[in-house]
């Protein structure tokens, strides 16, 4: 057997791996009607840290829907932070930046394998920003 037909078949081997392994079930996610991560109270966490980063992706666990998310270097690692649908942030007029201490209430879920964070209230100062009631539904 040639060298290059032997290459050809480990890489579609492990093509084939990595297909399993993450298109498996993550257990912990649970989902509201809409298909959404749900928000439960059980969950939630106190986070304090640092913001390293502000995006607006689509995010899958939203169906899509394109949301403010923020990198949150906290003492024990980073943690990704899903705030709102953009729309609901600039109709709001939230603003975050990189390098501000800011605390976060939110309940922690299972995203594919790592866990993030469903922002319900935010604190930054003085300052308390409120993202979703306690049942998890965004406050417009």
């Amino acid at each position: 057997m040639r060298l290059s037909t032997m290459l050809l078949a480990l890489a579609v081997l492990a093509f084939a791996g990595f297909l399993t392994w993450s298109f498996r079930a993550y257990p912990g996610r649970t989902t509201s009607a809409q298909g959404t991560t749900a928000y439960d109270a059980a969950t939630e966490v106190t986070l304090t840290g640092t913001i390293k980063e502000v995006k607006d992706f689509a995010c899958p666990e939203s169906e899509g829907t394109v949301g403010t998310h923020l990198l949150l270097q906290t003492p024990t690692g980073t943690m990704q932070v899903h705030l709102a649908p953009v729309s609901l942030v600039r109709s709001r007029h939230l603003s975050f930046v990189r390098g501000e201490q800011i605390t976060v209430i939110g309940s922690e879920v299972r995203v594919f394998d790592r866990r993030d964070v469903l922002a319900r209230e935010i604190r930054r100062g003085s300052e308390t920003i409120l993202i979703r009631d306690w049942q998890g539904k965004l406050i417009e």
